[in-house]
């Protein structure tokens, strides 16, 4: 529980997408868990926070209805093809691919953050 408190924490107050942080969560916290049951499992949590976020932000308006539903469509054909790519890849392949997208994205955020104080 402690874990699901601050991996949401983190995703509402940094507005990140909790997938990022509830997959290592889940395969940190319960041993066995395979990559592909913690992001069908990360679903449930990130799609119920999400949805509360976004309600919250509709409300103030400040979302770009264009931009965002780009955004979903690309998420609904990633997910399909997606789903049916992660049974044909093997699993140690994808925990590889997942880590290093982490990885970029973590430099990613630090350089920019960095150029903001330069």
């Amino acid at each position: 529980m402690l874990t699901g408190l601050l991996v949401g924490l983190a995703a509402g107050y940094f507005g990140i997408s909790g997938g990022f942080i509830v997959v290592p969560a889940l395969m940190h916290t319960i041993s066995g868990l395979s990559m592909t049951d913690a992001i069908g499992t990360s679903l449930v949590p990130v799609s119920s926070f999400g949805s509360i976020t976004a309600v919250t932000y509709s409300l103030s308006g400040e979302i770009n209805w264009p931009i965002a539903i780009l955004f979903v469509l690309g998420g609904i054909i990633g997910g399909l093809y997606g789903t049916k790519m992660s049974s044909k890849v093997p699993k140690d392949k994808l925990k590889k691919i997942f880590a290093i997208l982490l990885i970029v994205v973590a430099i990613y955020i630090i350089i920019k953050s960095m150029s903001f104080w330069i």
